[in-house]
């Protein structure tokens, strides 16, 4: 009896291809942000560089349930300079709370980052609305 090593092959190429088809074909589980432990990383009077470096500046693949991509979507998602008096602030908005749905990235996904004088100074979208809010202003006392 021979030898056949061509016949011997040929099975485990089978199952070669096999196994890789089947890996194709399996949905890509829903990306969230990488290291969701490093939202808690984040505090208060950090720098913007420190705050870059913790949170990062990846392009986010956003994939639906059949493993084909939703979206790709950059971070910060949103950066814009909010004045409020004489004051500057800094809002970085990032994408971290993926949605398994289809069209455009939604409030619900973001959440705001606010830096004043290059410093964090706050988070969510509670804060970003208590900032945007005029100063309210205080009654004077009844003149007697």
């Amino acid at each position: 009896m021979e030898f056949n090593s061509k016949a011997l092959l040929r099975p485990a190429a089978w199952l070669l291809m096999v196994a890789l088809f089947l890996s194709a074909c399996a949905p890509l589980p829903e990306t969230k942000l990488k290291d969701r432990g490093r939202l808690g990383t984040v505090y208060k009077g950090m720098t913007r560089a420190e705050f870059l470096r913790v949170m990062g500046t990846e392009v986010m693949y956003v994939y639906r349930p059949d493993g084909h991509i939703r979206q790709i979507v950059p971070n910060p998602y949103l950066t814009e300079t909010l004045a409020k008096g004489d004051l500057s602030y800094e809002v970085l908005t990032y994408f971290v709370n993926p949605r398994p749905k289809e069209g455009p990235v939604t409030r619900d996904e973001l959440l705001p980052y606010v830096f004043y004088e290059g410093k964090f100074v706050g988070s969510g979208w509670e804060f970003l609305e208590q900032l945007r809010r005029p100063a309210e202003t205080v009654p004077s006392a009844p003149a007697s």
